[in-house]
Parts: structure tokens; sequence; C-alpha cells
């Protein structure tokens, strides 16, 4: 078997934690608010981390944006489901 050609699938991470916050407030502050809780030195782009912004809607972008300008996409949102959002008025 040629090793060159092999791949390597990394066990997804999974990580909970409970806050004291009402599930709307947790997620407005998780999505939203993104850039007051992420470390800045956590960051792939090469400059200095300016901020980092979650799409609110399916299909949008979380990346981050450099000191610089420059954008750096660090993932897609497949689902947006705020709390309360799914099944209203059934």
């Amino acid at each position: 078997m040629n090793r060159m050609s092999r791949t390597i699938e990394p066990a997804p991470v999974r990580k909970s934690v409970r806050v004291g916050a009402p599930p709307d407030r947790a997620f407005q502050v998780f999505t939203a608010g993104v850039g007051r809780w992420w470390p800045k030195s956590h960051h792939i782009g090469a400059s200095d981390l300016d901020a980092v912004v979650i799409e609110p809607k399916a299909g949008g972008r979380w990346y981050e944006r450099g000191i610089d300008g420059a954008e750096c996409e660090v993932g897609k949102v497949l689902v947006w489901e705020p709390p309360g959002s799914c099944c209203a008025g059934s």
C-alpha cells in the first residue's frame, strides 16, 4: 500500500459547557458575540486578529478578519436554528 495516498480522518471533537443563561441568550453570546470571547491569540490568518464573524444564516460563513483587513474562512454555517425558531406556531 502506498503510504502517500492514505487518508487520515481524525475523530470529531465534542465539548459540552453548562452556562447560567437562558438558551436564547447563550446562543446570542456564542454566535453574535463570538468576537467578545474568542481569544485574539487563536487565529489562522497571517496578521493579528481583528474580528471573528459568524454570519447568521444557513450557508453563512464563519470567518476571521485580520487587522490588515484580510479575511480567512474558518467554516460554514450548515444549519441556523436559534432557540425558539423551530416549529413556531405548531
